[in-house]
């Protein structure tokens, strides 16, 4: 991964080959000290693991999914935990060579060709339990 910080303050971040989505944006986060962004971004992987929060269970149904995929929509956002660790949640929609779509909460990826992602920087986006479900929430209030 390879970034450069614009005149606006936001980012561009390369993905390279082999690299995952969510461990480089949060090495990136921890690199230059981020604790609150939005970012987007579109790329190619081949290698995938998605998910949909079932709200009866109140876990996620995970699906790996493997073979060459378009990024078609990569939307997420950078935060810290309670405790201060870096959150990285991110949501993709994935195109397949017969132009069908699927798409959820990514936990990992790997990059086959690139990842062009924008990220812009906002404050301290502070991730706290919430009781109905036991993820963690933005906490506006922290």
């Amino acid at each position: 991964m390879n970034y450069r910080e614009e005149f606006d303050g936001s980012y561009l971040l390369c993905l390279e080959i082999g690299d995952d989505i969510i461990a480089s944006i949060a090495e990136f986060a921890l690199e230059e000290g981020i604790r609150g962004a939005i970012f987007m971004g579109i790329g190619a992987i081949d290698r995938a693991e998605i998910g949909y929060f079932d709200l009866v269970r109140k876990e996620y149904a995970r699906k790996a999914i493997s073979g060459q995929r378009e990024l078609l929509s990569l939307k997420g956002n950078i935060g810290i935990a309670d405790e201060g660790e870096i959150v990285v949640h991110a949501h993709v929609i994935l195109g397949d060579a017969d132009m069908n779509c699927i798409g959820g909460h990514l936990f990992s990826s790997r990059i086959s060709v690139t990842g062009e992602i924008a990220v812009h920087p906002v404050s301290d986006i502070v991730r706290s339990p919430e009781n109905t479900t036991g993820l963690k929430l933005w906490n506006l209030r922290a």
